[in-house]
């Protein structure tokens, strides 16, 4: 259904007062500066507010100050509009800010529009953001022509079916480029910088790397020269006591040699010769022999406790009370229970008849009644007598037979509690849950002597293990079978007597090596050696101590390199996504000139059939680009020409066909948005706003068109054509 303003009022810059609008063509009238251009900007205000964040610029004012009411009341007004069939009434008033209260009630009910609020108002009742509402549904004579936006492509790409209303191929490029630049732009973007700065932190890396390696050459170099110089110091301080240190060496070579035989002489007396010898092996082998035997213990424990577990379980003789139940089921026994206290039960239920002997007493004294009180010469009268006494007969022989046989279930009842040893029948059960304890135990007996047996078993396997290694070391060590664990104990102690002796041997021999160094130069030689030698290291000292200021100064190195690796992985992440960008803008290129096939052919085409009606066929051909972009081709010519060529009148008339094939695409018949023309005839002459206003009368048929004019000529062409014409005061 067709949306239609209904009224307007309010305090709007020029206008202060109200206005009724009419279906179809309305034209409003009214001199220059008397509110009619006020008027259209205050229903375009009315559906999606004044823009507050827009700034004052030099040849411009915003919204907010150029619309600011003459009145001096502030900023507000109501419009009512029909819209799904109701009529809806905005409201919008300046309490927090230029028309920022906003209310929409429907005008039958006075009940709030659900989900309609300031922000949203104009896009959920014309279809369309304000930017497109300015670009299709609201004309001004001041810039008729219309340049393509990421906004009216998307609302186009939904009317022709292309896409949801974000689909926008300019606003995707757009944001794909800005994201391209800010990857690389020339030289500036994160991946030029990041290149630079790898490009930084390796030659920083690279001069670091040269320092170490100077460094620690300087170090070696160094090295090298103390080392020296303690050699020379050494056989300085040792000059003078050389004659000595001879003497000393002949007397340790001595002792050498005594500790050597001293300690061979133990070896083959105690046959320490090979693994015998090696305390750690002698060690090794005490070790496994104990563990060897540890388990052995616990092997016979394990299988000592088996057999107890056994034997108990085997004189585990079942209790007398429990004996009626031997070889049955836990289940069985309980069901038996069961069953047995229910027939204790039947059998105790029935007991002496005695009420059958009252009835038999009765019985004969009525028929002893009859034969007494009637008349026995009466026909007949024994009869009855007789058949009481027969009566009383059976009742006597039924209660001597139900008393006989209560006592005989009596009886078995008892002989049922003695075979069960029980004094009264609740203990049967009782039995049962026992024997099915006693089952149970057996059961858990048997589960406890399974799991000793398997871990005896896991025993006896560990000790097989344990003992194979137990018998190599005494083969290898030589130890007595009967009691290795001795030998190896005694062996054990000689060994630590032999190392001992070993340590004496070591002791002596070092001490031989101190003294028995010859001297190889004298103190003349070996004096101005180490001065050279001082002085060189000195010289190499101060030229480390300089390399390691000029590392310091060139960085941490672990850091360098961990901020280049990141570097490295930032800048092939950018890599990556620019490569992606580009391939996206690549695509979407593509997909912009599909989009370009589709959507302009439909408005061109539209634009055109306009265009030609308004200059009766003058211009044979209107050509849009993507960019809306227009040209005209004459009739009889074939190339076409740019609206910049053509005169303002006719430029005028084809941007104004453009703008109706877009309002009429973007809200068609069936949900068709009003269309608000400010002065767009300033530049037609009368044929031409002959043509125009029949061509706009045509169009108010499905569509309100409400027309701002100050020139008399245009009310009059409106009210030919059967027009509504609104004179502002």
């Amino acid at each position: 259904m067709t949306m239609v303003y209904r009224w307007l009022k309010g305090d709007f810059g020029a206008f202060s007062g109200s206005v009724e609008f009419s279906p179809g063509l309305n034209t409003v009238i009214a001199g220059n500066e008397s509110g009619k251009s006020t008027l259209s900007a205050m229903i375009r205000a009315m559906l999606y507010g004044v823009n507050t964040a827009e700034r004052e610029r030099a040849d411009k004012l915003p919204d907010k100050h150029k619309y600011q009411p003459w009145s001096g009341r502030p900023m507000g007004g109501r419009l009512c509009l029909t819209h799904g069939g109701r009529d809806i009434v905005l409201s919008r008033s300046s309490l927090h800010g230029p028309m920022k209260d906003f209310s929409a009630t429907y005008s039958d009910t006075a009940q709030p529009v659900p989900g309609l609020n300031g922000a949203n108002a104009g896009e959920l009742l014309c279809g369309m953001d304000a930017e497109v509402f300015e670009k299709t549904a609201f004309c001004s004579g001041e810039s008729l022509s219309v340049k393509n936006s990421a906004a009216l492509e998307a609302g186009i790409a939904s009317a022709v079916g292309s896409g949801g209303d974000e689909a926008s191929p300019s606003a995707a490029d757009a944001r794909l480029a800005a994201w391209q630049r800010e990857r690389k732009n020339g030289k500036r973007g994160t991946i030029p910088a990041l290149e630079a700065e790898i490009d930084s932190l390796e030659a920083a890396l690279e001069a670091i790397d040269s320092k170490n390696g100077d460094i620690l050459a300087l170090s070696a170099e160094i090295k090298t020269l103390r080392a020296k110089k303690l050699v020379l110091e050494t056989e300085l301080a040792a000059s003078e006591d050389r004659e000595k240190n001879r003497e000393k060496a002949l007397y340790l070579k001595e002792e050498y040699a005594a500790a050597c035989a001293e300690t061979d002489s133990f070896i083959r007396e105690n046959r320490l010769e090979g693994d015998r010898g090696d305390r750690e092996t002698v060690a090794a082998a005490e070790n496994a022999i104990r563990i060897a035997q540890g388990l052995e213990n616990d092997l016979r424990l394990a299988k000592t406790e088996i057999y107890k577990m056994k034997a108990a379980y085997a004189s585990g003789q079942i209790p007398a009370e429990l004996s009626v139940f031997e070889g049955c089921s836990p289940e069985y026994a309980v069901s038996v229970a069961d069953k047995a206290r229910k027939r204790y039960a039947a059998l105790m239920s029935g007991g002496p008849k005695y009420w059958l002997f009252i009835i038999a007493a009765g019985l004969i004294a009525g028929g002893i009644a009859i034969l007494t009180l009637l008349d026995p010469g009466l026909p007949g009268i024994r009869f009855p007598a007789y058949v009481c006494f027969a009566a009383a007969l059976l009742m006597v022989v039924l209660g001597i037979t139900g008393t006989v046989n209560a006592a005989k279930r009596k009886r078995e009842a008892r002989e049922m509690l003695g075979r069960w040893g029980c004094t009264r029948p609740e203990q049967f059960r009782d039995i049962a849950r026992g024997y099915e304890l006693f089952c149970r135990g057996r059961d858990s007996a048997k589960s406890e002597i399974r799991a000793a047996s398997r871990a005896s078993e896991a025993l006896e396997d560990k000790l097989i293990f344990r003992r194979k290694s137990a018998e190599d070391y005494i083969f290898r060590l030589g130890l007595s079978k009967t009691d290795p664990l001795r030998d190896a104990a005694v062996l054990l102690t000689k060994n630590g007597e032999l190392e001992r002796l070993r340590k004496k041997c070591e002791k002596a021999e070092a001490a031989l090596m101190v003294y028995s160094e010859p001297g190889v130069a004298s103190d003349e030689m070996l004096r101005p050696t180490l001065d050279r030698l001082n002085a060189a290291l000195r010289e190499k000292e101060l030229a480390l101590e300089r390399t390691l200021g000029s590392q310091t100064a060139l960085g941490d190195g672990d850091a360098l390199r961990a901020r280049l690796s990141a570097a490295r992985a930032e800048l092939e992440k950018q890599q990556t996504e620019l490569e992606a960008i580009l391939a996206a803008r690549e695509l979407l290129a593509r997909v912009g000139e599909e989009f370009s096939r589709d959507m302009t052919p439909r408005i061109a085409a539209r634009a055109e059939e306009l265009f030609t009606r308004l200059t009766h066929g003058r211009y044979g051909e209107l050509e849009l680009t993507r960019d809306m972009e227009a040209s005209a081709v004459p009739a009889g010519e074939a190339v076409a020409r740019r609206l910049l060529f053509l005169s303002r009148g006719a430029a005028d008339q084809a941007w104004l066909a453009v703008r109706l094939a877009l309002c009429e695409t973007l809200s068609p018949d069936s949900e068709a948005v009003p269309l608000i023309l400010d002065d767009v005839f300033a530049m037609y002459d009368d044929a031409r706003a002959e043509t125009a206003t029949q061509l706009l009368a045509d169009l108010a048929k499905t569509r309100q068109i409400i027309l701002f004019t100050c020139r008399e000529r245009d009310a009059l062409l409106s009210q030919k054509h059967g027009g509504s014409v609104i004179r502002l005061s």
